[in-house]
C-alpha cells in the first residue's frame, strides 16, 4: 500500500505554470547525504564537465547539512538549501523547473509523489522504483551514465522552455489521499484473510 502524500489532504496545492524560461533552469533534490541518494553522480558530472571545458546550463538545489556538503563546494552548479521544513520544501518546489531524482535504490521515493502534485517536470534514474512511481511520464536516464543524462537534460530543457506541464493525474490514482484511506485498505485485508 503506497503512501499518501506528506501535505495535509486539506491542503491547496497551488497549479504550476510554467513558462518560457530561457534561462538555466532550476532543478531541486530534496534528499539527505545517504549513500544509495547518488549525490556522487553530481561529483562526476563536474569533473566530465572541466575535462570537456563545459559549463553547466543548469543549477541544482540540493538538500544536504553542512558536513554532508563539504564534498560538493566546489561544484560549480550546485546550491545548497541546507535541511528544510515541509513548508520550506513547498516554497522550494514553487520556484524550481524540475525535480531531478539521482538515487539508486528506493523503497518509494516520497519527492516523486510531491513533485507530481506539484505537477513537476521529472529527471530520474531508469530504475524499477521509479517506472513504478512515474511510469511513461518521467525523463528517464540510465542509472550513473553521463551521457545519458545529458541528452535527457537536453530534452527536458527544451521542454522547459516550450512551457510543457507534465500531466500526472494516471499515476496519482494509485496513490491514497490520505492516511484514513491506508487504514480502511488494512481493514478490509485483515477482515478478508480471516
Amino acid at each position: 500500500m503506497p503512501q499518501p502524500s506528506p501535505f495535509d489532504e486539506n491542503f491547496k496545492l497551488p497549479v504550476r505554470k510554467t513558462t518560457s524560461r530561457n534561462k538555466k533552469p532550476i532543478f531541486i533534490y530534496p534528499a539527505g547525504g545517504y549513500k544509495h541518494k547518488n549525490h556522487s553522480f553530481l561529483i562526476k558530472l563536474e569533473e566530465y564537465f572541466k575535462n570537456n571545458n563545459i559549463t553547466a546550463n543548469f543549477e541544482i538545489w540540493v538538500t544536504l547539512t553542512e558536513d554532508e556538503f563539504t564534498p560538493f563546494n566546489q561544484v560549480s552548479f550546485i546550491k545548497n538549501l541546507g535541511r528544510k521544513s515541509i513548508n520550506e520544501i513547498y516554497e522550494a518546489y514553487q520556484r524550481s523547473d524540475a525535480l531531478l531524482f539521482l538515487s539508486s535504490v528506493e523503497s518509494y521515493g516520497l519527492p516523486l509523489l510531491e513533485a507530481m502534485e506539484f505537477s513537476l517536470p521529472i529527471i530520474v534514474a531508469d530504475l524499477p522504483y521509479s517506472r513504478w512511481m512515474c511510469e511513461d511520464n518521467a525523463y528517464y536516464f540510465k542509472h550513473n551514465s553521463i551521457t545519458s543524462f545529458l541528452e535527457i537534460l537536453e530534452k527536458l530543457s527544451f521542454d522547459i522552455n516550450s512551457g510543457i506541464v507534465p500531466d500526472y493525474s494516471n499515476e496519482l490514482k494509485k496513490i491514497p489521499k490520505s492516511w484514513n484511506e491506508v487504514v480502511q485498505f488494512f481493514i478490509k485485508f485483515e477482515f478478508y484473510n480471516e
